[in-house]
């Protein structure tokens, strides 16, 4: 790593609040499982908690539940397609409290979207309470949408949502990345030979992929001062050089020379060095060059996607035009 690449990263650590966003991933919560089948409830748990054992800060009621204290969350499971009366009585004495109530429909036929109904915060079919494809697909993208601020602490305590929360941060970032390429003109004045490198130099960029990795490296139940754990994390990274490798390796990849090229450039080596750091923090290990090249394949082919996406919708005309 160079001075100039040293001095860079020490900027941004003054930059970023790391005391404040391990506090996020540590903040401490409280989710209720609660339906008429008592198995139904203990194995919705446990696919939530992502093991045999039920993390402690599930609450298991069964109905009626006695509502003792405020839940961030309640998971209400329902076996079929309708809900009984006293299904139905939970789910209105926890909108009364303010609890965001996700209606969990298992067994019941998968025909259309689960549209929630009134009172409800979101609602999921599952095919069983053993259904983990169907967990990660709708349950899971269910629950982190419906208490964001959660995010982090759900995917460090919870190992059930921890890939999800993994997948979708890597996924904003670096869609994040690629459209601040994409929107601003500081591509517009990039010599077209030297664009993947100059686009990792653009400090949102960097900025945004530290941070990114920071928070997987908390996600994924890294300990330690937030300093230290920034420090490994740039270990890992090369404050941008990795990107800067992984641009190069992209260039012969990625069709065109132009806005479009720069920007798939931006996604693909966000979500590249994401899905790097995300093995490292999980399995301890740093990826072969084998693995490299195909992690820099699979990059550019879900950037191509992205900035087409960009594309289309920059085309698209505005209401009123």
């Amino acid at each position: 790593m160079t001075w100039r690449h040293l001095y860079n990263v020490f900027n941004i650590i003054r930059e970023i609040d790391l005391e404040a966003v391990q506090q996020q991933a540590h903040r401490r919560f409280a989710i209720l499982v609660t339906g008429c089948s008592d198995p139904d409830v203990l194995a919705l748990a446990r696919l939530v908690s992502g093991g045999a054992e039920v993390h402690p800060w599930l609450e298991l009621q069964a109905l009626p539940h006695r509502h003792q204290e405020t839940w961030d969350l309640a998971l209400l499971v329902v076996r079929g397609e309708r809900l009984g009366d006293e299904e139905k009585a939970a789910r209105e004495a926890l909108h009364r409290a303010g609890v965001p109530v996700i209606v969990v429909l298992v067994g019941a036929p998968f025909t259309a979207e689960a549209l929630p109904r009134r009172k409800e915060a979101a609602r999921v079919r599952l095919l069983s309470t053993s259904d983990r494809e169907g967990f990660e697909r709708v349950l899971a993208p269910a629950i982190l949408k419906v208490v964001p601020s959660l995010n982090l602490a759900l995917g460090r305590h919870l190992w059930g949502l921890r890939s999800v929360v993994a997948d979708q941060l890597i996924e904003r970032t670096s869609r994040a990345n690629a459209a601040y390429v994409f929107t601003t003109g500081i591509a517009e004045t990039i010599p077209v030979l030297s664009a993947p490198l100059a686009v990792a130099d653009v400090i949102v960029l960097t900025k945004n992929q530290l941070l990114m990795a920071y928070k997987l490296a908390l996600v994924s139940g890294k300990e330690g001062r937030p300093r230290d754990i920034f420090v490994e994390v740039v270990g890992v990274i090369g404050g941008g050089l990795l990107f800067r490798q992984v641009a190069r390796q992209l260039v012969g990849l990625v069709p065109g020379v132009g806005l479009m090229a720069r920007a798939a450039v931006a996604y693909a080596g966000t979500w590249a060095i994401g899905r790097l750091v995300y093995t490292w923090a999980t399995e301890g290990r740093r990826l072969s060059k084998a693995e490299m090249a195909q992690l820099t394949r699979e990059a550019s082919q879900r950037a191509r996607e992205a900035v087409r996406q960009f594309w289309q919708r920059r085309r698209e005309p505005l209401p009123g035009d």
